[in-house]
């Protein structure tokens, strides 16, 4: 269900895992910097505003970092929840996306 629900989304995540209760999604694109300088501190200040956007929302996302993610932009959800739960979270991780116009650097938040 929730694969299924971030394809149909084009909303990209790793897929080479088998099992387990949690999915990594890739926003890398959307934190990309055009300078090098400061970037990795500007691309951090950038995941902490979109996880507070999501946090806003009643929607947890794991910063990738906390689970040893090596590149800015990844994050870990769980989906051990109710379907409905997980729909309505799902839902609520492309209204935020949508909100911030899905442009790189999330200049919407």
């Amino acid at each position: 269900l929730a694969l299924s629900f971030l394809a149909s989304h084009n909303i990209k995540f790793f897929r080479g895992s088998n099992a387990g209760v949690f999915i990594w999604i890739d926003f890398r694109e959307y934190f990309s910097i055009e300078t090098s300088e400061g970037s990795v501190e500007q691309k951090r200040e950038m995941e902490k505003r979109f996880v507070k956007r999501c946090e806003e929302t009643g929607l947890f996302v794991g910063y990738g970092s906390n689970f040893f993610s090596e590149e800015v932009g990844w994050f870990r959800i769980t989906f051990t929840v109710q379907r409905d739960v997980l729909i309505e979270g799902l839902e609520r991780l492309v209204g935020v996306l949508k909100e911030a116009g899905l442009k790189k650097g999330f200049e919407g938040l």
